[in-house]
């Protein structure tokens, strides 16, 4: 059996390196590691293949302002935390938030 290890709180760490602790009481349970989109790897079947031109900037990855990746990973980071109706409208707010900012980016007029 794999040795468990456990935080200072005495509860198990999640065995993903920098996943953080699984008891939400734990301030550990808050650090968990979101992996940047950079960091993760393109499948097999996609590398060398060009993106075709008729995507939308603000739907590539590799195309994405900081900004852009900061709000995207805000995103990831509120799921992490769990399920909850507040959650949810936060998770809302910010995906709203990134879709003006790559309004903004893009120079899509404003709708009035």
């Amino acid at each position: 059996m794999a040795d468990v290890k456990l935080c200072e709180c005495g509860a198990k760490l999640l065995p993903q390196e920098g996943a953080g602790c699984e008891s939400r009481t734990c301030p550990n349970f808050y650090k968990r590691k979101i992996a940047h989109p950079t960091e993760v790897p393109t499948p097999d079947f996609l590398k060398d293949q060009p993106l075709p031109s008729t995507l939308p900037r603000r739907i590539q990855l590799n195309r994405l302002t900081v900004e852009e990746l900061a709000l995207r990973q805000a995103v990831m980071m509120v799921e992490a935390i769990g399920a909850h109706p507040h959650l949810t409208s936060c998770v809302i707010a910010l995906q709203q938030a990134r879709d003006h900012l790559a309004d903004y980016v893009d120079e899509v007029p404003v709708k009035s």
